[in-house]
C-alpha cells in the first residue's frame, strides 16, 4: 500500500497547508460534486509494531462542508485499534471550525482547535488544545483543555 500514500512520516498536519489539488481530491468527478470519499494521505512509521496512517476526506453535508485528516492505528491483522483527528476545516450556515497540530514525539500529538458558531444572537468563539498519547498497544488517551487566548487562532 505504500505507493498509495502522497506523504510519509508527516509531523505537522494543517488543512490550510494543502494544495488546491489536494483539497479537491474526491470532490469532483463527471462534473458533479461528491463527498464522503477518503484517500490515503500519509504512512506513519512507528516503533509499536502497528500499522499507522492518515486518511484525508472531504465531507459535503446539508448544512456544513469541510475537510478532515484522520490518524488511524491498525493491528497487523487489520483490526482498527484507534483513530483521532489531526486536522480539519468545516464551515457553513454560520458555523466555522478548524483544527491543526503536530507530533511532539512519535507517540504524542498536540491538536489546536478553533470553533466559531452562533449561539442565538451572539457569536461564540472558543479555542482548545487536545493532547493525544498513543500507547504501545495502539490505544489512545486524550486530554482536552480550553484555551482562553486568541493567540492560537492563527497558525
Amino acid at each position: 500500500m505504500k505507493g498509495e500514500f502522497k506523504h510519509f512520516n508527516l509531523k505537522v498536519f494543517n488543512i490550510d497547508s494543502l494544495s488546491e489539488n489536494e483539497k479537491r481530491l474526491g470532490i469532483y468527478g463527471d462534473g458533479k460534486i461528491y463527498g464522503g470519499q477518503d484517500f490515503y494521505f500519509s504512512s506513519q512509521e512507528n516503533k509499536r509494531g502497528l500499522i499507522e496512517l492518515t486518511i484525508y476526506g472531504f465531507y459535503l453535508g446539508e448544512i456544513t462542508e469541510g475537510f478532515e485528516i484522520t490518524y488511524l492505528v491498525y493491528s497487523f491483522t487489520g483490526e482498527l485499534i484507534s483513530s483521532f483527528r489531526v486536522a480539519s476545516k468545516f464551515e457553513g450556515n454560520g458555523y466555522f471550525s478548524r483544527s491543526w497540530g503536530n507530533f511532539l514525539d512519535k507517540g504524542t500529538y498536540e491538536l489546536y482547535s478553533e470553533f466559531n458558531g452562533q449561539n442565538g444572537e451572539l457569536d461564540k468563539k472558543t479555542y482548545s488544545k487536545t493532547i493525544t498519547k498513543i500507547k504501545p498497544d495502539g490505544k489512545i488517551e486524550q486530554q482536552t483543555f480550553e484555551i482562553q487566548s486568541e493567540k492560537y487562532s492563527v497558525h
